[in-house]
């Protein structure tokens, strides 16, 4: 895959995976605050 040589998408690629993961996180949070509540 060539994207992943390119610098710019190198800078850019683990912004997007930490913003998944931020997005995942907050699910999963509301998720337990529906089964505790």
């Amino acid at each position: 895959m060539h994207l992943v040589h390119t610098p710019i998408f190198r800078l850019f690629f683990p912004w997007v995976h930490f913003y998944k993961l931020k997005k995942d996180a907050l699910r999963l949070m509301r998720l337990i605050a529906i089964l505790l509540w």
